[in-house]
């Protein structure tokens, strides 16, 4: 068979149970072929793994021409032009944490690799998750929000009851406010996850879970 560079075969035999490859004379297309599948397949988890993340969004266009994307890690500065007409951007960025700026607005992102997720910031305002324990037992969820304007956050939970999901807040310019659910677990034996969703924006919800 040769040498297989660039390629891969379906299969490897090895001899008996030894972990050593093994090429037999006879001819088996399990591990003498070379298939497009499963080299296309490797090709698709590789892209997974390494690609830029891809960020649109769309701002109220301005003075300012470029949205910035700090790297925290690294303050490597990536700039996202604007069209002036319409708000629109678009770029794209290595994995990692980011603040993400434009004029008066600011939001934190973690980004993946080969992402896609969208920014409205339009809607200038930030918030922070995390919990608490409470003494009997419960669970009490915690957002810390700042920026300005009107907005809404929605809670969807696995393995928690929480009454009142939405909860509305006005917020005006460098005011900071609390929203907060209280919960309930159902099964102390399960872990539990809730997804806080602001103005209905799945591309801009974070997550808490607690592993038992």
């Amino acid at each position: 068979s040769g040498h297989m560079a660039g390629a891969l075969p379906v299969g490897i035999r090895t001899r008996a149970n030894n972990d050593d490859p093994y090429w037999p004379p006879a001819i088996c297309y399990n591990f003498k072929e070379v298939w497009v599948e499963p080299v296309a397949k490797w090709l698709w988890i590789v892209e997974d793994i390494t690609g830029p993340a891809v960020v649109t969004g769309q701002v109220k266009p301005g003075k300012e021409k470029y949205v910035k994307f700090l790297d925290i890690k690294t303050n490597k500065i990536t700039k996202a032009q604007i069209d002036q007409v319409s708000g629109h951007f678009k770029t794209e960025v290595t994995e990692g944490e980011y603040i993400v700026s434009y004029s008066d607005a600011e939001k934190r992102i973690t980004l993946l690799p080969s992402e896609t997720s969208y920014l409205d910031l339009r809607q200038n305002f930030e918030f922070y998750l995390f919990h608490e324990k409470t003494k009997d037992g419960k669970i009490k969820i915690i957002a810390n929000v700042m920026g300005i304007g009107d907005a809404e956050f929605e809670i969807r939970a696995d393995n928690l009851k929480i009454k009142k999901p939405k909860k509305e807040i006005e917020l005006k310019k460098g005011e900071k406010k609390t929203v907060t659910w209280d919960a309930e677990i159902i099964s102390q034996e399960s872990p539990w996850i809730a997804v806080v969703i602001p103005n209905g924006n799945m591309a801009e919800k974070k997550e808490i879970v607690e592993f038992k």
